[in-house]
């Protein structure tokens, strides 16, 4: 079953680098599941995301 997470910007970094591992040690990531992060921001953090 595919979920949509809405996650705070801090939130879904920790998400994201959970799955992170370096190169050739994939049995390191702590979670291993597809996902895909959309980024909504807003003009008056000029991109930055964190404001």
């Amino acid at each position: 079953m595919k979920r949509v997470l809405v996650r705070s910007v801090f939130d879904a970094f920790e998400y994201v680098m959970q799955h992170f591992y370096p190169n050739g040690q994939q049995k390191m990531a702590e979670r291993t599941d597809s996902y895909a992060v959309i980024s909504i921001q807003d003009t008056h953090t000029h991109g930055c995301g964190i404001g």
